[in-house]
C-alpha cells in the first residue's frame, strides 16, 4: 500500500511539473532563435516548413524562397538578428500556436557605422508529424526607425 501511494503521488508530481505545450513551443523559439545566432542563416532555415510565408513585399513563399533570401542578408558579417520570446500559445488539438517577442536586427549602415533596429515579432508554428514544431508564417513590426548601437 505505501509503495502504491508512493508511485502515485511521484506520478501525480511528474504530471504537475510536466512542461506545458506553451513552455515547450517557448523552447523551440528559444531553439530557433540560438540556432540563427551560432549558424545563421543555415540555423534560422532548418525551423522554416516548406509551405512556409514570410509576408514582405513581394512575399517570401515556401522554404527555398526563405532560405535563399537569408542567404543574401547573412551574407554580411556584420549583420546580426536576435530575439527574446516573451509569450506562447498552442491552440486547441495542439498542431498550431505562436509565439511573440522582442528582436534586435544590428547592422553597419553605408558610412560603416554600426546601427541597431528593434521591433516585435509573431510566429505561427505548426507541429510536424514527426512531433517537430516548424514555422509557417514570421513576420514583425519595428520599433521605429534604425539608430546608432549602444
Amino acid at each position: 500500500m505505501r509503495s502504491a501511494l508512493l508511485s502515485a503521488f511521484l506520478l501525480f508530481t511528474l504530471a504537475v511539473f510536466a512542461a506545458t505545450p506553451e513552455k515547450q513551443l517557448l523552447q523551440v523559439d528559444r531553439d530557433f532563435q540560438k540556432a540563427t545566432e551560432t549558424k545563421r542563416a543555415e540555423g534560422l532555415g532548418s525551423y522554416f516548413a516548406e509551405n512556409a510565408v514570410v509576408p514582405r513585399n513581394p512575399p517570401l513563399a515556401g522554404k527555398p524562397a526563405i532560405v535563399d533570401f537569408y542567404q543574401k542578408v547573412f551574407a554580411d558579417p556584420d549583420f546580426s538578428l536576435t530575439w527574446t520570446p516573451v509569450k506562447a500559445e498552442v491552440f486547441p488539438g495542439g498542431k498550431k500556436g505562436y509565439t511573440v517577442g522582442n528582436y534586435v536586427m544590428k547592422f553597419k549602415d553605408k558610412s560603416g557605422q554600426q546601427m541597431e533596429q528593434g521591433g516585435t515579432y509573431i510566429t505561427v508554428w505548426e507541429k510536424q508529424n514527426d512531433g517537430s514544431w516548424k514555422v509557417i508564417e514570421d513576420t514583425g513590426s519595428d520599433a521605429g526607425p534604425p539608430h546608432p548601437a549602444k
